[in-house]
Parts: structure tokens; C-alpha cells; sequence
């Protein structure tokens, strides 16, 4: 389906872009909030690293999907 491949595109390159922008965030956020544990977004940022792997993944495979040549049933 082309529009469930388009959609994984996107969402791989809206997850690039949040990977990102999650580093200097992951700063940012240690010195402005008083008393958030470094253990705590270290541990979200591991899950992170899994997921946007995995969603890289899913989005070359639906790109290498949107370029196959299409052959008619008929």
C-alpha cells in the first residue's frame, strides 16, 4: 500500500529530526530543571535509541517499497 509506505517515509524523517534535537535538549533540560535525574533520561534516552533504529529500519524498507516497479495482475 502507497500511502502506509509514504506515511513510514515521513515518520522516519520527523524521527531524525526529533533525535536531533532530543541531544541538545537532553542538556538544556539537566540545567534548567533542578533535581531531574540523569539516570532517568539516560534510560529514556536507551528506549529511544531502540525505537529510532527501529523506525529507520520500517522507513527505508517502505522507500525501497515506493520505488519498486509495479506490475499489473492482468
Amino acid at each position: 500500500n502507497v500511502t502506509g509506505s509514504i506515511f513510514f517515509v515521513f515518520a522516519a524523517i520527523t524521527g531524525i529530526i526529533a533525535n536531533n534535537s532530543g541531544e541538545g535538549a537532553e542538556h538544556t533540560l539537566e540545567d534548567a530543571v533542578a533535581g531531574i535525574s540523569h539516570d532517568l533520561i539516560h534510560e529514556h534516552e536507551e528506549a529511544a535509541e531502540f525505537y529510532f533504529l527501529l523506525l529507520l529500519i520500517f522507513g527505508a524498507i517502505a522507500l525501497i517499497h515506493l520505488f519498486q516497479p509495479r506490475v499489473s495482475p492482468y
